[in-house]
Order: C-alpha cells, then sequence, then structure tokens
C-alpha cells in the first residue's frame, strides 16, 4: 500500500512539476511577445507615454474650444414631448435627413414636415447666435478641449460623449444651412457657410482624439455633400470656388486618425492593462452591465479568471499592441480590399483575446471610410475646378491637367481621378472599393457592386420620378 501511495505522491509531483514548466514556458513566452510588440512600436517611432501625445496647453483668447462649447451649450435646450432630449440633437437629426427624400407618401409628409420645421428653427434667434459663435471660433489658431490627458483611463468609443455628439450635431447644422441659403437664393451665405463649416473640421485635427477624428470625418463629408447640392443650385464665382478647394486640400492626411490611434492605446488600452485585479473587475462589470451584457455572477468570475490568467493575460496585451501598430501601418499605407491579407490578418488578430478584442479598433472600417472621405474631397476640389475654368473660359477642358489642381488622386488605386465631358456637364469619378473603373457607374440601391464614386455635373433626373418624364 505504502509503493502505492508513493507512486501516486510520485505521479502528482510529476504533474505539478510538469504543469509548472507548461507554465513558466508559457510566462516567458507571453512576456517575450509583450517585448517584441514594444519594440515592433518603437522601431515604428509610436510615441510610447501619455506625455509624448499629450497636446500643449492654449491660450484661451486662441482657442476654439471655447466657443464651441458656448454654441453647444446654448442650443442644448430640453424639448418635451419630442423624441430628442434637446434642440441641438433635434436639429442635427433632421439635418441628417435632409437629402434623404424618401418615396412613400406618408414618409414623404412626414419628412417634408420636419425640413420645414428645420427651416424655420435655423432662423431662430438662439440659433443664430449659436452659429455666429461657432463661426467665430472658426476663425481663432487653435483648438483644444478640456479634457484630462494623464491619470485617468480615458473611454474613447465614437460618439460616446455628450461634447463629441454636440460637434457632430453642429457640423451637421452648419450643412442644412448652407444649403437652406442657397435655396432661398443667398447663394453668398451659402458658400459662406460652408466655408465655415470646412474652417470647423479642420480646427479638429488639433485634438487628438479619435471621437474628434471621426466628427472631422463627418463633417467633411456632410460638407462635400452639400458643395454638390449648392453647385447646382447656385454654382460659385471663381474665387469663391478657389477659396473652398485651398480649405478642401491636404484632406488626404492620416496624421490625425494615426495619433488618435496612439491616443486610445495609450490613454485607454494601456491604462487598463495596468490596472489591478481588483480594480479591472469593477471595470469589466461596469461595462458589462452599461452595455446589457452582464453575464451571472459565477459565469463572469470564472470568464474573468481566464482573463487574468498571467499567460494569457500578458499575451492579451501583447496583442493589443501588435494590432495597434499594424492599424497604423494599414491607415498609413494604401488601400487594401477587405479580402486581403492585411485586412484578414487583423480581422484574426483582433478576435484572438478578451481584452484585446474589447479594446482593439476596427481599422479597416476606419481605412475604408477615410479613403471614401479622401476620395471625395478630391472629387470635390476637381469639380470646383472645373466649374471655376468654365466660368473663364466657357468650357469645360479636355482633361484635368490645366485646372493645376494638385493631389487629385484616386485614393483606391493611386491613379489620377477619372473625368470626361458629358453633354453641357462632366463626370469626375473614383473607382470606390472594388477599384475595378466601370465607367462612372453610380452607385444603385442593392447593388454591392460595379460601381463608382461619382459626381455627374449637372445632376440627371432620375427616370423613375414624375417630374423626369
Amino acid at each position: 500500500m505504502r509503493g502505492r501511495s508513493k507512486k501516486i505522491l510520485i505521479g502528482i509531483l510529476s504533474v505539478l512539476i510538469i504543469l509548472g514548466v507548461v507554465y513558466a514556458a508559457a510566462l516567458m513566452r507571453s512576456k517575450a511577445q509583450l517585448r517584441e510588440a514594444y519594440a515592433a512600436l518603437r522601431r515604428d517611432g509610436r510615441p510610447m507615454r501619455a506625455s509624448d501625445i499629450t497636446p500643449p496647453d492654449i491660450p484661451q483668447e486662441h482657442n476654439a474650444a471655447a466657443l464651441y462649447d458656448r454654441a453647444i451649450a446654448m442650443l442644448t435646450v430640453p424639448l418635451p414631448d419630442t423624441a430628442e432630449k434637446d434642440l441641438l440633437e433635434r436639429l442635427g437629426r433632421f439635418s441628417r435627413a435632409i437629402f434623404d427624400e424618401p418615396t412613400e407618401p406618408d414618409k414623404l409628409a412626414r419628412h417634408q414636415q420636419r425640413m420645414t420645421e428645420l427651416k424655420q428653427r435655423l432662423a431662430d434667434d438662439e440659433v443664430v447666435a449659436a452659429l455666429t459663435i461657432l463661426e467665430e471660433g472658426t476663425r481663432r489658431s487653435s483648438c483644444r478641449f478640456n479634457r484630462q490627458f494623464t491619470g485617468v483611463l480615458l473611454q474613447d468609443t465614437p460618439f460616446s460623449e455628450p461634447l463629441t455628439n454636440g460637434l457632430r450635431n453642429l457640423a451637421r447644422v452648419l450643412g442644412a444651412r448652407a444649403y437652406f441659403e442657397a435655396q432661398s437664393g443667398r447663394p453668398q451665405k451659402a458658400w459662406a457657410t460652408i466655408q465655415t463649416l470646412l474652417r470647423f473640421s479642420n480646427m479638429l485635427t488639433d485634438d487628438p482624439l479619435s471621437v474628434d477624428a471621426w466628427v472631422r470625418l463627418a463633417a467633411l463629408g456632410q460638407a462635400c455633400r452639400v458643395i454638390r447640392e449648392l453647385c447646382e443650385i447656385a454654382p460659385p464665382d471663381p474665387n469663391t470656388a478657389r477659396a473652398v478647394e485651398s480649405l478642401l486640400q491636404h484632406q488626404d492626411d492620416t496624421e490625425p486618425m494615426v495619433r488618435a490611434l496612439d491616443v486610445a492605446r495609450l490613454l485607454h488600452g494601456e491604462k487598463l492593462f495596468a490596472m489591478s485585479e481588483d480594480e479591472l473587475y469593477e471595470h469589466l462589470r461596469a461595462e458589462d452591465e452599461a452595455d446589457g451584457n452582464a453575464a451571472p455572477e459565477l459565469m463572469f468570475r470564472l470568464d474573468f479568471r481566464k482573463i487574468t490568467f498571467a499567460p494569457t493575460f500578458i499575451a492579451d496585451h501583447a496583442t493589443y499592441l501588435r494590432l495597434m501598430a499594424k492599424s497604423v501601418r494599414l491607415l498609413q499605407g494604401p488601400f487594401v480590399p477587405r479580402e486581403g491579407a492585411a485586412r484578414r490578418e487583423i480581422d484574426n488578430l483582433r478576435w484572438r483575446y478578451t481584452l484585446n478584442r474589447r479594446l482593439a479598433p476596427m481599422p479597416g472600417i476606419m481605412k475604408d471610410i477615410h479613403c471614401g472621405l479622401v476620395a471625395n474631397v478630391q472629387i470635390a476640389r476637381a469639380g470646383l475646378g472645373l466649374l471655376r475654368y468654365r466660368h473663364v473660359h466657357g468650357q469645360f477642358p479636355p482633361s484635368l491637367d490645366p485646372l493645376e489642381l494638385e493631389g487629385l488622386t484616386d485614393p483606391y488605386d493611386g491613379k489620377p481621378l477619372r473625368y470626361r465631358r458629358q453633354g453641357n456637364g462632366f463626370i469626375v469619378y473614383s473607382v470606390d472599393e472594388d477599384q475595378k473603373d466601370n465607367g462612372g457607374s453610380p452607385r444603385q440601391p442593392k447593388k454591392k457592386t460595379d460601381f463608382d464614386m461619382v459626381w455627374q455635373f449637372p445632376r440627371q433626373p432620375d427616370p423613375t420620378t414624375p417630374d423626369a418624364k
């Protein structure tokens, strides 16, 4: 019996030794992965400390953020008996839908009612005053909002905070105001408002959070859409076109979004991985409850034990850093289609560990959105240049070269934008995500391939609508 007990004890001890060796090897391997992940970030020249990305202080008299805060506060007026919590949210929602005119009679009537209300509210004294203050802010030299950049776990989810929602809605309202000014026969005011919107979006590059980078992208997208509409209603004179072109220049720079990824890594990801187990437990539990995904306590504790098992936790951290480094490279590089190897590798990394999955951005989508924005901006610049050329020469040029505009490059394939004269107008376009030249065929409902990103001027009527027959 003693011999048998001895063998059992030796067997248990052997298993424990083997498990210890396996644990030590896994721990060493994950630590080596973490060291290499940090080394890769340093080789890429990425900032490694929060102080490296903390923006400098700005004198109050030069800081546009203070005026933007005032404009938001002036329009954050409670609205009883509405779906929105305040006036700015209602203005933003209506402004977002300004060009989304439905075809169903009941929805069309509701849309027209909303547009009538929006137009009336834009003329109200408090709205005019708030937008005047915002315009004053766009003429200041810098913009930095009063956010703390050290000693906190910075939430960095797009549109998750009141300030970001306010900025996004202000951009939408400016676009709507420009459109209604043009419709009302005030083209100079319309184009002045577009320039205010573009200066507003450009000012947001000074603040390094991704939420502001997203607002900037949204504001630029709104501006490009409204520019096309204004050109249909009241094309700009050459000087105005040149001024708008100038404000649209250099929007292909990826630095604001890259900087936002660095901020997310240093002020959110790294701080979360540095938490004590108790802090991390409380944070993740509260996060799940806020999202409505809270598991039963026992299940959550078991899952938490798995997350915080040292080799797994360190490997999770290393994977997160690798993913952030690859995300920056993806943003800085040429467009990669969704089925491309670089995109697949990043997608695979995102799902490998729990905390990485919670923290990591969606860089593929960020790249798609950025390329779409750049294409829209370059198309808008080309279209404005073409209209300016026609104003001087009486006709559109045979190519884009006489416009003498630098950077009219398609971000999807690196080639010049496509252009041709058509009747009394033009078509200028990008090949879009499929990277195929489809001859300037615009996107159609329910069509997922074989289309381009197109500006056709003048806009052709839809043959399916009664007015076109």
